[in-house]
């Protein structure tokens, strides 16, 4: 799975999932979403996974939560597929 957002590394039964956006502090994304969806669901299914481990880049923040300067150009029907 080629991610724009994510930094994917396995390490045994350890599946370690990095935020990758530490200039923004990670802030959540309709991309990042989405990428980061998609790499819960293969790791679900991938029966060599046991553990996922979230983290997010750099030494700043976690996540800084939704990013604000996308959901601005939401029309309130896509605002509101966001927040679900």
């Amino acid at each position: 799975m080629a991610c724009t957002h994510l930094l994917i590394e396995d390490a045994g039964a350890v599946r370690r999932i990095t935020l990758n956006r530490a200039d923004k502090l990670n802030a959540l994304n309709r991309a990042l979403l989405g990428e980061l969806g998609s790499a819960m669901q293969q790791a679900r299914h991938d029966d060599a996974v046991r553990v996922v481990v979230l983290a997010g880049a750099g030494d700043k923040a976690f996540v800084a939560g939704a990013d604000i300067t996308e959901m601005a150009d939401l029309t309130a029907a896509q605002a509101q597929a966001f927040s679900q």
